[in-house]
């Protein structure tokens, strides 16, 4: 039987994405999109293959490969040569398969439910390293986890770039840390973010065709961000979504801005901004707030200032949703 040669650049993955728009898309990958990604990650997070003198790792895949970070997960069990664990596999729990593995990517909510659960000594637990994704990431929680000796890390990608572009150990600072090898990240006069390096994908499958994306001009992400000087990196900041802007009495608002600032509030436990329309002003923002208890006159004081510099008209509508337990 004879095989075709290896063609690193030959389109091989397909992975739907929608980003923001709601327009579903299929990002086609080569085989060197994907291993520039592992090997770039691998740099910074340890992940050990079979010829490492303390044991070769595991890393669960208990994401859907239809998403790229569970697709990134088989790339870099290939790429190092460790071991690829399988959830659900004949039924077991989550725990018991985060047990058997040194690596996993979860999203909060599942490591804030199986943490009670891993602190549980009558069994051995291999559990190192947790790449943490998809939402917030709450200080408490990490610390946690640190405490019990499992290395929390964070980040920033799309599924255009094969996974994550930027790495950091959890530190509770809401940067997403520096730029992974083999990626380029660049930032626009206006803030937006713009993708470049091995791991952008070849371009979009539409119609049957590739339509390929300018490598040198890069891909514009519509993620607003800034650099910001850290020890002797330099590491990205992201400020919100370009589609989610609006214009408040002559002035560009972040809605991201305000909900980080309302979420850092003492009884906090979420916030969302959008704006409404406004005769004299274009658009005024209304926040929408999530709390342990009344939102308390005393927080104002902190929310204006903070409010003012973004924007002149710093009026703010607040609701609160009441808990049901309430």
């Amino acid at each position: 039987m004879q095989y075709g040669a290896w063609q690193i650049d030959r389109p091989l993955t397909l992975t739907l994405t929608s980003g923001s728009t709601g327009a579903p898309k299929a990002v086609v990958h080569g085989a060197r999109q994907h291993l520039a990604s592992a090997a770039g990650l691998i740099k910074r997070l340890p992940f050990t293959g079979v010829h490492a003198p303390q044991g070769t790792d595991r890393w669960l895949l208990s994401l859907p490969l239809y998403h790229v970070s569970g697709l990134a997960i088989v790339w870099r069990w290939l790429f190092a040569g460790a071991e690829l664990g399988i959830y659900p596999c004949r039924g077991e729990h989550l725990v018991s398969a985060l047990k058997r593995v040194t690596h996993a990517s979860l999203v909060p909510t599942q490591i804030y439910r199986v943490l009670p659960e891993l602190k549980d000594n009558t069994e051995p637990r291999r559990l190192a390293h947790v790449l943490l994704g998809g939402a917030a990431i709450p200080t408490a929680l990490t610390q946690d986890a640190e405490a019990m000796g499992i290395a929390c890390w964070c980040g920033y990608g799309m599924t255009e770039t094969a996974s994550t572009v930027t790495l950091k150990r959890a530190d509770g600072l809401d940067d997403v840390g520096a730029p992974l090898p083999y990626r380029d990240v660049r930032i626009r006069d206006d803030g937006e973010i713009v993708h470049r390096g091995e791991t952008l994908a070849l371009g979009y499958w539409q119609a049957g065709s590739l339509h390929p994306l300018d490598a040198e001009q890069g891909l514009a992400s519509r993620d607003l961000g800034r650099w910001e000087a850290q020890q002797t990196l330099s590491v990205l900041r992201l400020v919100g979504r370009l589609d989610n802007q609006f214009i408040c009495g002559g002035e560009n608002v972040q809605p991201e801005a305000i909900e980080a600032h309302l979420q850092s509030l003492k009884g906090v436990t979420q916030a969302m901004v959008v704006p409404i329309r406004d005769s004299e002003f274009g658009h005024r923002p209304l926040a929408i707030v999530q709390c342990a208890s009344l939102f308390r006159p005393e927080y104002w004081p902190s929310i204006v200032p903070h409010w003012h510099r973004i924007s002149a008209p710093y009026t703010i509508f607040v609701g609160r949703i009441r808990n049901k337990t309430a």
